[in-house]
């Protein structure tokens, strides 16, 4: 009786395998750095490396990411990185600086056809790429930005300008705060005044 059954189901299974027109085999190697796998059927046989396809999907991911990207959030990337890589608090020259970057800030900001939604989302963005201390020194270096963007506000902008030699300024902005501006700042939250 047991051989009787175990011999029925042998037939199940090889009827199966049969009836789906082709039968396919295949071996898994681990070769220290990747695994291979081998498929061979009928028709062909392939060889895939498994670290291979990760790459491969990891680089199209990033190459639609960065068509997805639209220009105003590539430019406003830039400004975030000036600020990021010029303004060095507490060092000589730093005014100077903050005022240039300031104004490039100020030229992108009325510029700009983000909505502050936007700019607030995409600040999240770029700041979540940093760690605790990096976001820390950031709000610095944007306070040394915001202290010169709120003099360009005001009634000497024209000499502050002429002083950083910021020859290219959009000059006058406006004498309000910009909206642009103030979305980042809310979001980064700059350090409270000794």
């Amino acid at each position: 009786m047991k051989n009787k059954l175990f011999l029925m189901i042998m037939v199940v299974m090889v009827c199966s395998l049969t009836a789906c027109g082709q039968q396919e085999t295949g071996t898994m190697t681990n070769t220290g750095n990747s695994t291979e796998q081998v498929v061979t059927s009928e028709d062909n046989s392939e060889l895939a490396t498994a670290e291979d396809n990760k790459m491969e999907q990891t680089e199209t991911k990033k190459q639609n990411q960065l068509q997805d990207v639209k220009p105003s959030y590539k430019e406003f990337r830039g400004v975030l990185d000036e600020i990021d890589l010029d303004i060095q608090p507490g060092t000589a020259g730093n005014g100077m600086n903050s005022i240039k970057t300031a104004a490039h800030l100020l030229n992108w900001g009325v510029g700009t056809s983000m909505t502050t939604d936007e700019i607030k989302k995409e600040t999240v963005s770029w700041l979540s790429d940093k760690g605790n201390s990096e976001q820390v020194e950031f709000s610095n270096k944007l306070a040394s930005v915001y202290d010169a963007y709120q003099k360009l506000l005001g009634p000497d902008a024209k000499e502050l300008l002429e002083q950083a030699g910021c020859d290219d300024a959009a000059y006058p902005w406006s004498d309000a705060p910009v909206e642009t501006i103030e979305a980042i700042v809310e979001v980064v939250q700059l350090p409270d005044e000794p």
